[in-house]
């Protein structure tokens, strides 16, 4: 899958046996190593029901991103010849990394019952406003419905890509990503999306969108893979992923990163999408607060096992 015709064609590329499965194992272990990863990472609930809080800035940010703190080994991935070779092709060699953050799917079994009460069916499971502020480092998540990547980038052209790192063998009730291949085409729209499964026993996917009025019948990939497996896919492709049922912390990295160069292979493809790819409102799923007053989760209707 290292070819540009099919990222073009497909909207994401897969680097199997990418990074060295020891660097995987030693990154993981630091990040297992910073922190109990269990339900003590969340708030008490009578603490988050008397601090109400919002979830905004809850996330990794500067200043404030474990990834930064094992920057040496994660430099070694960021050198990889094979992920430099492609970036090289797609974004050209002037590209920079503008966001990169561990993000770990929080198992249903260590899930507090409060919190799952709380978030059942929305569309986006991010439980950042649930954690305790000294683990919002990493992006902690319980599965999240189709969406683009575009999603958080109001106003802005999909000129970046998001790269996906596999730490671990990623099995069927870890949360394995989902791509609904070819969706970038469609171009960008606003989040929930408008998916049906029409055939569930194939995996096969109904996406309509009604800014472009373009309609897809696609079936879904997913994903499972080893670990050192990284995913390229375009800011426009659809994926998401059930709840994590394995007791195991599915822990990624996860970049997004951006071209400079107007005459790009991304560019050039954006181009054939569409003129101007940037929309002023990208989802309708949060209140004021940034809470999901959704509950609309269609991924999670896919029973996987």
């Amino acid at each position: 899958m290292l070819s540009l015709d099919h990222f073009e064609k497909y909207g994401f590329t897969k680097l199997e046996s990418c990074v060295d499965e020891s660097l995987c194992d030693q990154i993981k272990k630091k990040v297992l190593e910073s922190r109990n990863f269990d339900n003590k990472i969340f708030l008490d609930k009578l603490i988050f029901e008397q601090e109400n809080p919002n979830a905004f800035n809850k996330n990794p940010r500067p200043g404030f991103n474990y990834a930064d703190k094992l920057n040496d080994l994660i430099l070694i991935i960021q050198k990889n010849t094979k992920i430099t070779e492609f970036l090289n092709k797609l974004l050209d060699s002037n590209y920079d990394i503008f966001r990169r953050k561990f993000v770990c799917g929080v198992s249903s079994k260590w899930l507090p019952v409060w919190i799952k009460n709380i978030i059942k069916n929305d569309p986006s499971a991010n439980l950042a406003h649930f954690v305790k502020k000294k683990h919002t480092d990493i992006t902690w998540f319980h599965g999240i419905d189709f969406h683009q990547d575009l999603i958080d980038w109001q106003n802005h052209q999909p000129n970046f890509i998001t790269l996906y790192v596999y730490l671990e063998d990623v099995k069927i009730d870890m949360a394995p990503i989902f791509l609904l291949p070819k969706s970038h085409k469609l171009g960008p729209a606003i989040f929930p999306h408008n998916c049906k499964l029409v055939d569930k026993k194939k995996g096969i996917w109904s996406y309509k969108n009604p800014i472009s009025k373009k309609v897809l019948r696609a079936k879904q990939n997913i994903q499972l893979a080893k670990k050192g497996t990284v995913f390229i896919w375009h800011a426009l492709t659809l994926h998401g992923t059930q709840a994590a049922k394995s007791i195991i912390p599915r822990v990624s990295l996860r970049y997004l990163i951006r071209t400079n160069s107007r005459n790009s292979f991304l560019n050039k493809m954006n181009k054939m999408i569409g003129e101007d790819l940037s929309l002023s409102s990208l989802r309708k799923d949060l209140d004021k607060k940034g809470i999901a007053k959704s509950k609309d989760n269609k991924i999670n209707f896919y029973k996987l096992y």
